[in-house]
């Protein structure tokens, strides 16, 4: 989506960015926007368990036994937090490198060779675009990809999801 859609309270994008930027340009403001606002943000902490403490906030029980208390708890979890590999496909037999959408994080980290994305929902879309600018890509799936042109009139589609909220 457009960054203007993912710019978060408190602190723009920098001047000049692309209007869709790439996983490692978004991951960079995130990092610069929990420094901004002296956020205490830990990354790779498995969280196993949470309860409401009346009028207190939330206890987050984490895998290493320690616990974290909060005021207000936001589950922001998503695809990318289940993984799916279809057990019948026989990936186990598989010799060339291959990495799930949830593990990708920059071109940079591929052999600098042909890929093929197997998918064509979002992520693979977005994927396909940042590798294509340096490689050639294939993609593969079940139906045919439905292209849509974006702007629509000099309007991008990323403004008709907010529709519903505006009538």
């Amino acid at each position: 989506s457009p960054h203007f859609f993912s710019e978060l309270p408190g602190l723009k994008f920098p001047a000049g960015s692309p209007e869709f930027l790439t996983m490692p340009e978004f991951r960079r403001y995130l990092v610069r926007y929990a420094e901004h606002h002296g956020l205490n943000v830990r990354c790779g902490v498995e969280v196993v368990g949470a309860a409401a403490q009346p009028g207190a906030g939330f206890v987050l029980r984490l895998a290493d036994g320690s616990q974290l208390e909060s005021g207000f708890l936001v589950c922001a979890t998503g695809v990318f937090s289940t993984p799916f590999v279809p057990p019948d496909i026989g990936i186990e037999r598989v010799t060339i490198p291959w990495v799930h959408a949830a593990d990708y994080q920059a071109p940079g980290e591929l052999a600098r060779r042909e890929v093929l994305i197997v998918g064509a929902g979002l992520s693979a879309q977005e994927i396909a675009l940042e590798l294509s600018r340096e490689r050639p890509v294939t993609m593969s799936a079940r139906q045919p990809l439905k292209w849509v042109p974006n702007p629509v009139l000099g309007v991008d589609l990323h403004w008709f999801a907010w529709l519903p909220e505006m009538v």
